[in-house]
């Protein structure tokens, strides 16, 4: 275990080992941490010894429509990796798997989205509300098409964020189920 050096306030929220940061020749031995506070990265040496300890804010991540700029990513080897859009720059971790990946960006959005958006506002979903809507919507839909008011047109496409497949109308702005990015059905 390192010795990271938590503030009195800080708590870790996520952690995996087998990351790889930058570099040339590069291997899957280093540490992600994510706590409520900051990313810490922790860099190994050769026979499991902590090198370096390099801690991120949070609050130096970029916020787009509401949404920290965290996004799946792919390596030259086409492994998936994390990209993050700070401030002032931006840092990318190789993992070996992309469901890994998908955590950490769910895991940045949620501890992010908890501080600057809808939980401050006291605006909180009931757990299966958003499916109900779904279905509620394409009920309507359907019923538009029988009585000959509209035509749409499901089709499936692609996330032009994290490659999932996604379901919806033609013409439709709908959001992703993994990366949760908003984007037009076409």
């Amino acid at each position: 275990m390192n010795k990271l050096n938590l503030q009195s306030e800080e708590c870790v929220i996520k952690k995996s080992n087998k990351v790889h940061h930058g570099g040339f020749m590069v291997s899957y031995k280093n540490e992600l941490i994510l706590t409520n506070l900051n990313i810490i990265y922790v860099k190994k040496g050769i026979f499991g010894r902590t090198k370096s300890i390099q801690t991120i804010p949070l609050n130096q991540i970029k916020i787009y429509e509401g949404k920290p700029q965290v996004l799946l990513g792919k390596q030259k080897n086409d492994s998936p990796s994390l990209e993050i859009y700070f401030l002032n720059g931006q840092a990318i971790f190789g993992f070996k798997r992309k469901n890994e990946v998908m955590k950490w960006i769910r895991c940045i959005n949620q501890v992010l989205c908890k501080e600057t958006g809808s939980a401050t506002t006291g605006q909180f979903a009931i757990p299966g509300t958003e499916f109900l809507a779904e279905t509620i919507k394409d009920t309507v839909i359907t019923f538009k098409n029988i009585l000959g008011k509209t035509k749409h047109e499901k089709i499936s496409a692609v996330c032009t964020s994290c490659g999932a497949s996604i379901l919806g109308y033609k013409g439709e702005n709908i959001k992703c189920n993994y990366c949760d990015t908003y984007q037009k059905i076409q």
